[in-house]
């Protein structure tokens, strides 16, 4: 029997190796060749994703290939490292192919704000889907055989969604009608001015890795020290997840504890998941939007406080009995997911 600490070990291994891959093919070169081809690594991106999905059902039924643990949360960095690439460059093609008056640029934000209230409509529909499936055709029921048959049957639907998946992509890939463009770097010039230039002279390897082309000239005086701050949270971030991934693991989804069910955790999971889609989509809507202007200074302050709160009662509702769980975790998602507007 497993422990709580032993699986936390093992998420956050799992996790640190994934971005320490994501962060080898992150480097500017494999970036510039992501944004030169959209089309093929969207495409390669989604493969990379279903495969790894495929390579965690592996691990979970050949639990002694310990290579399968790890592969898969890889091959899923990756994807996300290629997708997030080519995220920009699609979004530029589409925006910029409208016809707004001369002089008049896209708002891009609200673009990137609206494809995300999509894609969260998106997963709320699969989630609800989902939900069916497991109830309606894979069944929760418990036992070795009951067991065993719930597995074949996932497998059997993850192979047909695969394929939808593949094929709903590659559909997507071929409304993508992206013209190659010559790549700019930013100069400054002896007048201070700055002018996009097609060559200038290479910039030491970590510059170009971790700050924005054309820096410190092409962002504001105060953007160095935000993101000292931004990094202070991150570091911090990854030692606290690591006390609430043992409360949830012990207390939430019952590792260690022979009356619990992977079934009852993957609906703890899809629970916590949904309430996160719906409060984001809330979050989305038009009149909440301008009512709370996301873009102001007092809204990163607040969001900053409802983050900590969500943190501290996402903790709390670990330590819960059953039936204050999930209001808890609720009010703890909700403030969670205001706080992501900023």
């Amino acid at each position: 029997t497993k422990t709580p600490a032993e699986a936390t070990a093992l998420e956050m291994g799992r996790g640190l190796l994934a971005t320490m891959l994501a962060l080898l093919v992150a480097t500017p070169s494999f970036t510039d060749l992501y944004r030169t081809f959209p089309r093929i690594y969207r495409m390669l991106a989604e493969i990379l994703n279903a495969t790894g999905h495929f390579v965690e059902i592996l691990a979970a039924i050949f639990s002694g290939i310990v290579a399968f643990l790890y592969i898969g949360p890889m091959l899923c960095s990756l994807a996300g490292t290629m997708s997030g690439a080519v995220r920009s460059v699609i979004l530029q093609h589409f925006a910029r192919g409208g016809t707004l008056p001369p002089r008049q640029e896209p708002d891009f934000g609200d673009i990137s704000l609206k494809e995300s209230n999509q894609d969260k409509g998106g997963k709320i529909a699969g989630l609800l889907v989902g939900v069916g499936l497991l109830l309606g055709y894979i069944g929760v029921g418990s036992g070795a055989d009951a067991e065993e048959a719930s597995l074949q049957r996932s497998l059997q639907l993850f192979g047909v969604l695969t394929i939808i998946h593949i094929l709903g992509n590659v559909k997507t890939v071929l409304q993508l009608a992206i013209p190659e463009q010559p790549k700019k770097k930013v100069t400054t010039q002896g007048d201070g001015s700055r002018e996009p230039t097609k060559e200038v002279a290479r910039e030491p390897f970590l510059k170009r890795m971790f700050l924005p082309q054309g820096y410190p000239h092409t962002v504001v005086e105060s953007y160095s020290r935000y993101r000292l701050w931004c990094l202070v949270n991150c570091i911090t971030g990854s030692p606290k997840q690591v006390v609430v991934s043992m409360l949830f693991w012990s207390n939430v989804y019952g590792v260690g504890n022979p009356s619990s069910t992977p079934a009852r955790a993957v609906l703890i999971d899809i629970f916590m998941t949904s309430v996160d889609c719906f409060v984001g989509l809330f979050t989305g809507l038009p009149f909440v939007t301008q009512g709370l202007d996301y873009s102001k200074k007092d809204w990163y302050l607040r969001s900053g406080i409802m983050s900590r709160l969500a943190e501290f009662l996402q903790l709390g509702a670990a330590l819960l009995p059953p039936g204050a769980f999930f209001p808890a975790i609720v009010v703890a998602r909700t403030l969670a997911a205001f706080a992501g507007t900023s």
